[in-house]
């Protein structure tokens, strides 16, 4: 079908311009009425529709064109456009999507919509490039009728045209089927020229959204700095400018910002909510459940004209293409490019009706907003499908990964070959947290400790102190800068069946009651770390030791250590600070026998037995959310400090400084004297 390689050649020839520019080549401005017979999908555009004018990349131009192919992403605005054309130009604007075509479809629908009498004037008018029609939707035009009805109303449009040798009919797609169309017309020798709507520039996505929110709200000076603090929030979900940059020029992003401003009645609110960055994550979601909602209408739009009449058979339409349907189909398109119906099977669709619901979806899913086409090189080698950006991939991956019955796929994308480019960003962290409702599962810390990373900057450090009892798991992810505290997030744990699972380990302090897995592909890290539990399992190559002073690794587990089996586990050692390892069956890796150290708290005391006493004691307090950290006193006394001489002697001397005090049923901290005698929470968990 389409040649890929020739595709992209044309891309990088491509030329940017204004609509301006585009305008110049479309220049048939003669007006025709239509008559009250006309099919519903003709129209006049007579009141000039709203419309910010974004860069298009002219993609082929030949020589003496008749057709004008306009081209973009879900829902960048080609009908805001196409409308925008048929006024300018008082041209007609045909939505394909509101008919069936095929045979005598051009004609005989125009032949309705203007009379006997004036349909020979308007196909002379169309050639000289006198008049201007605007056709929209082909995309959902080959989804109902067919690609090869699609080809067939090209035809008789281009034989309506005849010998004309001047632009007068701008059709209008989804990249997708204009990449077919294109080829139809190269194949069939007509001439034509080829644009992509391009996304907003910055200057033109701030008049977007101010121009929108005007409709609703007036524009004061405030609601100015709002949507400034709007672009500087989306700017923290992901460093690179050139994913930010689009960002903040997908018209849907600019509308979600738009309504939202305009919503809020108090802006000062509003205003000093964006400085706290407190709404970003609402507003994402915002936008990500607004375009698979949009998507979804036109889905079933689609799926009932082609069912005709047999649509009243199908009784759960609103089950039919939910959010969920769309991501997993999104997802296992990515992966497999696959697009059966059986990848979600639904008791909406009568069996007799699954072939013709699965070549819709073939259809529609190629050209979802949350899908793109992806080139690793000129030769179109390494050619793939994948998300269209980290916003639309870390909303869709933490949706599903928090489903059981998904979870393997959207895990399967980031174990992918290429799953460097695929780490999650702030954008995954925050959905994950606001779909779960600040809980975590302990087998996901792999993604969100590298999504939370993603907020750090040059000269910021991630920490993680994660610690569990008989009364559950929390973790405390938090960014240091120096001894400064930038960010803090404690969550409780929900510890799965898998244990706790990580990949490379840095900063990291694990105390915890039962199996911690080390899980990397290849080569594992662990760096400058504490990790205490029941069982280790290392599942990679090679294990990276590394600590360096004034820091300390420690490795300590009350089973035996387990490798991959086959291949003795390779063992790296680095960094000039201490070592220490405390498993049953340290001889079974010899590098590492040399660091073997005794966590039994025997009288003998030193710094790292009493750190480790005091973290026990401490953080036992932490799970607790009154006013100051808190814990039932009966289960400090016989759980956490119990018949150890140690603890019980280091307990006593912390309440006979009142640093813990009994209160009724409960001890409690004095955080003020706590840190008077020089403790810290971040010191005494790393």
């Amino acid at each position: 079908m389409y040649n890929i390689h020739n595709y992209i050649v044309e891309r990088k020839k491509c030329v940017t311009m204004t609509i301006d520019a585009v305008l110049q080549a479309i220049k048939g401005t003669k007006e025709f009425e239509l008559l009250p017979a006309a099919h519903k999908s003709v129209t006049r555009v007579k009141e000039e529709p709203f419309y910010i004018g974004t860069q298009f990349n002219q993609i082929k131009s030949n020589l003496n064109p008749r057709f004008v192919l306009v081209s973009a992403p879900g829902a960048t605005g080609k009908s805001a456009f196409g409308k925008y054309v048929a006024c300018k130009r008082n041209g007609l604007y045909w939505n394909l999507a509101e008919l069936n075509i095929g045979d005598g479809t051009f004609q005989g629908t125009l032949y309705k919509a203007l009379g006997v009498s004036k349909i020979s004037g308007y196909a002379q008018d169309l050639q000289n490039g006198n008049a201007t029609l605007v056709i929209d939707a082909f995309d959902e035009a080959e989804i109902i009728s067919g690609r090869k009805n699609v080809e067939i109303f090209l035809t008789e449009a281009n034989e309506f045209l005849e010998e004309s040798t001047v632009p007068s009919i701008v059709l209008l797609s989804r990249t997708e089927t204009a990449q077919n169309i294109a080829v139809f017309f190269k194949i069939n020798k007509i001439p034509y020229i080829h644009y992509e709507i391009g996304y907003f520039p910055e200057t033109q996505a701030r008049e977007f959204v101010l121009k929108t929110a005007e409709k609703r709200k007036t524009i004061t000076p405030a609601v100015e700095e709002c949507v400034e603090q709007y672009f500087k929030q989306v700017r923290t979900f992901v460093h690179d400018k050139n994913i930010v940059e689009k960002f903040l020029g997908y018209a849907p992003v600019l509308e979600a910002i738009a309504a939202h401003i305009a919503e809020i009645s108090n802006t000062a609110k509003l205003l000093s909510e964006l400085r706290e960055g407190s709404t970003e994550v609402s507003l994402i979601h915002s936008i990500m459940d607004n375009l698979l909602d949009r998507e979804k209408e036109k889905f079933v739009s689609a799926f009932r004209i082609r069912l005709g009449e047999d649509q009243n058979k199908i009784q759960n339409w609103e089950n039919i293409y939910s959010k969920e349907e769309q991501l997993v189909r999104v997802l296992n398109f990515i992966l497999f490019g696959e697009t059966s119906a059986a990848d979600y099977p639904t008791i909406a669709i009568p069996s007799h009706f699954l072939d013709e619901y699965t070549e819709v979806i073939a259809r529609f899913l190629p050209q979802h907003p949350f899908v793109q086409n992806c080139f690793a090189d000129e030769n179109g080698d390494g050619a793939r499908m994948d998300f269209a950006g980290p916003a639309f991939r870390d909303y869709g991956l933490a949706y599903l990964i928090l489903k059981d019955d998904f979870e393997a796929s959207a895990e399967l994308y980031y174990q992918g070959e290429k799953s460097d480019a695929h780490f999650p960003s702030q954008l995954f962290w925050n959905h994950y947290i606001d779909l779960n409702q600040g809980r975590l599962k302990s087998k996901h810390f792999v993604y969100l400790m590298e999504a939370y990373k993603s907020k750090i900057s040059v000269g910021n450090q991630a920490y993680l102190d994660l610690y569990q009892d008989s009364d559950g798991a929390v973790a405390t992810f938090r960014i240091e800068k120096g001894k400064e505290i930038l960010d803090s997030a404690t969550l409780d744990v929900d510890v799965s069946t898998e244990g706790f699972v990580f990949g490379n380990i840095s900063n990291t302090s694990i105390d915890v009651a039962g199996t911690v897995v080390l899980d990397q592909k290849d080569n594992l890290h662990l760096t400058d770390s504490t990790i205490m539990c029941e069982t280790l399992v290392v599942n990679a190559n090679a294990l990276h030791v590394s600590s360096y002073s004034p820091c300390t690794t420690t490795i300590c587990s009350n089973q035996p250590m387990c490798a991959r089996p086959g291949a003795p586990l390779n063992i790296q050692l680095s960094g000039d600070g201490e070592i220490q390892v405390d498993i049953p069956n340290i001889y079974e890796f010899p590098k590492l026998s040399r660091f073997k150290y005794s966590f039994a708290e025997a009288k003998d005391l030193d710094i790292y037995v009493f750190v480790h006493c005091l973290r026990k004691i401490f953080s036992s307090f932490r799970t607790h959310k009154k006013d100051m950290p808190a814990r039932d006193a009966e289960k400090i006394d016989f759980v956490v400090v119990g018949d150890n001489p140690l603890r019980k002697s280091l307990f006593e001397f912390l309440a006979q400084k009142q640093i813990i005090f009994k209160d009724a049923h409960l001890y409690k901290i004095d955080v003020e004297k706590m840190s008077a005698a020089g403790i810290n929470w971040g010191a005494i968990t790393s």
